[in-house]
């Protein structure tokens, strides 16, 4: 990984539906990272091994088909195996609680997209959440930004005989590239088996 760690706010949940008219909601999310793995070809199509890594949740929100956490979540991606780099996910599964809590809806977004797609500035995404039918139930807001660069690359310039003896300050500007907004609805295809589609990406102030 060439970031040391993930920080990801869980916002809120829209237009929950109830399964039951006669109770309200209460519901928390549970965020973790996943190792999903097909490895038996003799298995079904859709049939996969996963492994919940660093799993985290939320406080119980009652009352309302429109949850709001605002819940901040850390995650280390040095600990995460590198050879599972194509098959970690950020899993969120949306809970009902009760006497016997159950998974009402699931959002599943490969790691390594949203560290393709990080840009230096906190992002803000929601995406539909879908229940055990495929069926969608609610859209779940969230922010995140990745924190702890790792220069990959080793950098010799103090080592050149050409600086030596010069400052290494210099009085030009620095130019920065500007940030262009990027599209608000686009489809992207992190592998063969899994499609999510961003309903609406913007940039924020981390608070």
């Amino acid at each position: 990984m060439d970031w040391t760690s993930l920080e990801l706010k869980l916002i809120s949940c829209t237009n929950l539906k109830s399964f039951n008219f006669f109770r309200q909601l209460s519901v928390y999310s549970v965020v973790s990272m996943v190792i999903i793995n097909d490895n038996d070809k003799s298995k079904k199509k859709h049939h996969h091994q996963k492994k919940h890594l660093q799993r985290q949740k939320t406080s119980i929100q009652r009352g309302g088909r429109n949850p709001e956490w605002n819940h901040l979540f850390q995650f280390d991606l040095q600990n995460l195996p590198p050879e599972e780099t194509h098959h970690l996910f950020v899993n969120f599964d949306v809970r009902l609680d009760g006497l016997v809590d159950r998974t009402i809806g699931q959002v599943r977004l490969p790691l390594k997209v949203l560290i393709d797609e990080f840009s230096g500035v906190v992002r803000l995404l929601t995406y539909q959440v879908r229940d055990s039918d495929g069926k969608p139930n609610g859209v779940l807001k969230f922010s995140y930004k990745l924190k702890g660069k790792i220069n990959t690359s080793a950098n010799h310039d103090s080592l050149s005989p050409r600086l030596i003896g010069k400052s290494h300050c210099s009085s030009e500007k620095a130019a920065y590239r500007k940030h262009k907004p990027e599209s608000s609805s686009r489809a992207i295809q992190p592998c063969a088996t899994y499609w999510y589609t961003v309903q609406s990406n913007s940039t924020l102030r981390w608070n």
